[in-house]
């Protein structure tokens, strides 16, 4: 067994690393607070691999004000989410899949905060843009940031596709590395505590 947790260190693959399984197991509690319909899987298995989260995009607030179960927020506009955690995930976030009700068509190009899914995550909708890069080292909980950045893109979105608002409201950043010096710009305002 040693020769194998080696083999995998070696090529890169950290999540052998009990500290991976812990620091994601302690983020999803404070998720499973305030995101009360979610699942945490981690497998199993010989082979690493990475952890996985199920979440309706539903707030235990929301939930409570409104004696909601689970099955009133998986309609046409669904706030379902698939999170894959990389080993990295600290420093580089987690792969957020949801939406896939969302019209391509209807969205002006300068609002899609989204990328067409691939593989199997394609099943799952779009994968989401949940922040920039350098700014999940400075989050206290990248997961529980992460599927609250989901949240408000699947709400914004629903709410331009509904007819309900004329613009997308949603607080981003431009792609790339243009997303990256405008996010160093505002850098405290986003700091978590």
């Amino acid at each position: 067994m040693n020769d194998v947790r080696q083999v995998y260190i070696d090529k890169g693959h950290s999540l052998l690393n009990r500290h991976y399984y812990e620091s994601v197991q302690a983020d999803f509690a404070e998720v499973k607070k305030e995101y009360p319909f979610c699942f945490l899987t981690i497998p199993p298995t010989v082979e690493p691999q990475e952890a996985k989260i199920y979440v309706v995009a539903a707030n235990s607030q929301l939930i409570t004000a409104c004696h909601a179960v689970k099955e009133d927020f998986l309609g046409d506009y669904s706030k379902e989410l698939w999170l894959s955690i990389p080993a990295d995930y600290k420093d580089k976030g987690c792969k957020v899949y949801g939406g896939p009700w969302i019209d391509i068509n209807r969205i002006p190009e300068a609002y899609r905060h989204f990328y067409m899914a691939k593989g199997s995550d394609k099943n799952h909708g779009y994968e989401l843009c949940v922040g920039v890069p350098d700014s999940f080292r400075s989050l206290k909980n990248v997961i529980l940031e992460n599927i609250r950045t989901a949240e408000h893109l699947l709400i914004a979105y629903e709410n331009y596709l509904c007819r309900n608002t004329d613009t997308i409201v949603v607080e981003g950043y431009s792609h790339g590395d243009k997303g990256i010096r405008e996010y160093d710009k505002n850098r405290k305002k986003y700091k978590s505590t």
